[in-house]
């Protein structure tokens, strides 16, 4: 805490002790909503045996979110890290780890790219989504590869009544939003088609820089389900397609045309009272194709996922395989490759539960085309210590392929070996009278982490190449607090944090070792608002130079009333205008304001 300004560091404490004093008796309203994240299966988020955070829709439409990152931001645990404004590149760093150790779902389908490792959060329009729920830690075990900090899983919106949507918004940067939803609920058919359109000037992504960055996106997504006594067919598909302007290193005008795109056929079948069995074969594609020259990334994956969940003995026994196929093509840097990957894995889940005490056992076997055969567990507990307190412990391991750029893109070494990681965490959830507080503590280890390194009697085309050098280790303590009084809703989070390079000894860049969120909401018989507070202590800005970018606090605050039939909304981002650094040489928003208008029937 000492990298926060005095003043801020005052103000946060002192909220946290109104918050504190500020509670009632009606805190459980949440704990009954099913989660499927954490386990692949349904949970109730106040009583899985694994933690998990839910961001709902109501909270998602208050928020008035321009894209999916700045919905996470607001979670202590997760940092964001942006090369300027909308549409710029994003990065997800979940509990200290890499931003290419969070997997992104979308509907449960994968959405990291093999060319470069992070998904397209900036082109995950909010819109669209009902809800995200995400699980830290490691969750090789129920998803293979790349969650080895964690899973952030975007649900995307289902109809449950036929009716209609419009929504329109302008804002500052010349901020322009035009969107429409149509749905189709009639006896065992539901169907839904949403478009929505976003355009923003921008401003200047790099410092130095006068020319504005603009962004382009639109996104579109078709939901068809037949309904069943014993099952259902499902076709889901999502796109966005866009451009975005940016600043090369001489701060030379680019731009590049973007497109992602996910595509599931699903089946569930109730094979008989006790088997619940379920089909998805997908296809997503990360596009990225460069304005001025010849340069692209192009990853085109085809997934096929077969769970089974079987009530055996008292438990739930869930298991299944996956067989992937990861056709990955690119050219920058005038280096180029093209390559297919096939990835083979089988996974086993064992979920029991006694009277105060859950137990969790899982596997995952990963036969990789060019690494061979890897293993992954976790071992999950949760003891009821009185009907208002629990006690979690787990453990669990992580595994991650080097990705196609790792291998054969600049600085690619074909000789990489995945990273791997192991954690450990315990906490604990009380809910005591009129308030709601989890406190957790975890280790993650993480091994043969990669690195762009000029190595001893290396005599390539390049200044160096990858290599599997360095080790991470990462100890924290997490604590939040929630209490809702009638209208208002308080919640408060913290994170301390020490994410070490454990072979130089130095902080993991971009991540902070403090993080504090304050979150006030009103919902009033008209009126609805609320504001948002995030403050993150200084952290270097790369391995690559002694830049270390400084503490900050931003504020938004956020609103929304009854008009013409629909409500109007109003946000502000950076309400202070405070200066602050995301990455080093890129600039962030001053105070920036938008109105949205949405009608729904």
């Amino acid at each position: 805490m000492r990298t926060l300004p005095a003043r801020l560091t005052a103000g946060l404490i002192t909220a946290l002790f109104a918050l504190l004093a500020f509670s009632s008796p009606a805190l459980g309203a949440d704990d009954s909503a099913l989660v499927i994240t954490a386990t692949r299966t349904p949970q109730e988020i106040g009583h899985g045996i694994s933690p998990t955070i839910l961001i709902d829709r109501e909270t998602i439409a208050a928020s008035q979110a321009q894209d999916a990152a700045e919905l996470l931001r607001f979670v202590a645990g997760l940092e964001i890290g942006r090369n300027g404004g909308p549409g710029q590149a994003t990065s997800l760093f979940i509990r200290g780890t890499d931003s290419n150790h969070a997997l992104v779902l979308v509907d449960g389908v994968p959405m990291n790219p093999g060319t470069i490792g992070g998904a397209a959060l900036q082109n995950l329009d909010p819109q669209l989504i009902e809800r995200i729920e995400i699980v830290k830690g490691p969750r090789s075990s129920q998803y293979g590869s790349a969650a080895l900090g964690g899973v952030v899983h975007i649900i995307t919106r289902r109809p449950t009544a036929t009716g209609a949507e419009v929504n329109l918004a302008t804002g500052s940067d010349a901020s322009h939003q035009l969107g429409a939803q149509l749905r189709h609920v009639a006896g065992s058919i539901s169907a839904e088609l949403q478009v929505n359109e976003r355009r923003s000037d921008g401003f200047p992504a790099r410092v130095g820089s006068s020319r504005n960055s603009g962004h382009r996106m639109t996104s579109a997504k078709v939901f068809l389900r037949h309904q069943s006594a014993a099952g259902h067919f499902e076709l889901r598909h999502w796109q966005a397609t866009g451009n975005t302007e940016y600043d090369g290193f001489f701060l030379e005008p680019l731009d590049q045309d973007f497109r992602n795109t996910s595509t599931a056929l699903e089946a569930e079948q109730a094979v008989s009272d006790r088997w619940l069995s379920r089909l998805t074969v997908s296809e997503t594609r990360d596009e990225i194709d460069q304005g001025q020259g010849a340069d692209f990334t192009h990853t085109r994956r085809r997934l096929l996922d077969w769970q089974n969940d079987v009530e055996w003995r008292g438990g739930l026994l869930s298991g299944g395989i996956s067989l992937s196929r990861e056709d990955t093509r690119a050219l920058s840097f005038g280096l180029g490759f093209d390559e297919s990957t096939d990835t083979r894995s089988a996974f086993l889940q064992n979920e029991r539960r006694w009277s105060a005490t859950g137990l969790l056992l899982a596997a995952r076997m990963i036969d990789h085309e060019d690494f061979g055969a890897h293993h992954t567990g976790e071992i999950s507990l949760r003891r009821e210590l009185t009907p208002d307190a629990a006690l979690h412990l787990s453990w669990a391991s992580g595994f991650r392929a080097p990705d196609a750029t790792d291998r054969f893109g600049f600085g690619g070494n074909p000789a990489l070996e995945p990273e791997t990681s192991s954690s450990i965490e315990a906490g604990l959830r009380v809910n005591h009278g009129m308030l709601r507080w989890q406190a957790s503590v975890f280790r993650n280890d993480l091994d043969q982490l990669i690195a762009f390194i000029d190595p001893d009697g290396y005599a390539g085309p390049l200044p160096g190449r990858n290599e599997n050098i360095d080790r991470a280790r990462i100890d924290g303590l997490e604590v939040s607090l929630q209490a809702q009084r009638e209208a208002w809703q308080l919640r408060a989070e913290v994170m301390l944090s020490d994410p070490e390079n454990r072979d130089t000894g130095r902080q993991l860049p971009r991540r902070a070792r403090a993080q504090l969120v304050l979150a006030a909401n009103y919902t009033g018989r008209r009126l609805a608002a609320g504001a948002r507070l995030l403050a993150v202590g200084s952290r270097p800005d790369s391995d690559f130079n002694t830049v270390r970018n400084p503490g900050y606090g931003v504020i938004d605050v956020h609103a929304r009333y009854p008009l013409a039939g629909g409500t109007l909304g109003l946000r502000v981002e950076n309400l202070l205008d405070n200066d602050y650094v995301l990455s080093d040489g890129f600039q962030t928003g001053g105070r920036r304001a938008f109105l949205e208008w949405r009608w729904s029937r």
